[in-house]
């Protein structure tokens, strides 16, 4: 919103056209000379157009202005209009063109930004959930590798215990084969160990 703005630089001044009562723009030759167009007949000099001022956004301030101006007092539709004002509707004069027309491109441009908004909102909403979706993937992946892992160990785990299981019997074979072989071994020195005591001389008295 602009902050002080002139009527007679906005393109939403409006002059009303005496015969054919449509809103005109005010044009530059009125806005630079402070003077109407008239049309010339023999003995009769008749105005193009109505000496008021008219805001085609009806913006509000400037209907109470207007309140107090009669019709064809140029004095006091040159001071409206070239008075300094806070306005919302402001909006800059393009010469050649119609309140109408301005009201019409400005409603483009407001469209045209809203769209580029929209766009640029669903653009950075359609980045964020990529991301979001990527990085679910990744986490997923991460999550599917360790549970790969664990149970890659937990078959390893199974094996060897499964290995171990299997095989107790013949350990348990192998070291009871072993023992009785030590105990076999331990028998025979014992009995070696007798027949020598009972083959060596006995002791002589002293």
């Amino acid at each position: 919103m602009p902050g002080k703005v002139r009527c007679c630089e906005c393109g939403y001044l409006a002059i009303r056209n005496i015969e054919t009562r449509q809103l005109s723009e005010v044009e530059y030759s009125i806005r630079a000379t402070r003077k109407f167009p008239e049309v010339h007949t023999p003995g009769l000099n008749i105005p193009v157009y109505v000496v008021h001022p008219i805001c085609f956004r009806m913006e509000s301030q400037f209907l109470e202005d207007v309140k107090s101006c009669r019709e064809d007092n140029a004095t006091e539709f040159f001071r409206i209009i070239e008075d300094d004002r806070a306005c919302s509707e402001f909006t800059e004069w393009k010469h050649g063109w119609t309140p109408r027309e301005h009201y019409e491109m400005d409603v483009i441009a407001t469209m045209k930004l809203e769209a580029a908004t929209e766009k640029a909102a669903r653009e950075a909403a359609d980045l964020a959930l990529k991301k979001e979706l990527e990085s679910n993937v990744d986490r997923r992946f991460r999550t599917q590798m360790l549970i790969t892992g664990c149970v890659g160990i937990a078959s390893v785990f199974a094996t060897v215990v499964a290995s171990v299981i299997l095989n107790y019997p013949t350990w348990t074979a192998r070291w009871e084969a072993i023992d009785q072989q030590k105990l076999d071994e331990i028998r025979i020195m014992r009995e070696e160990i007798k027949a020598i005591q009972r083959t060596a001389p006995p002791d002589q008295p002293k």
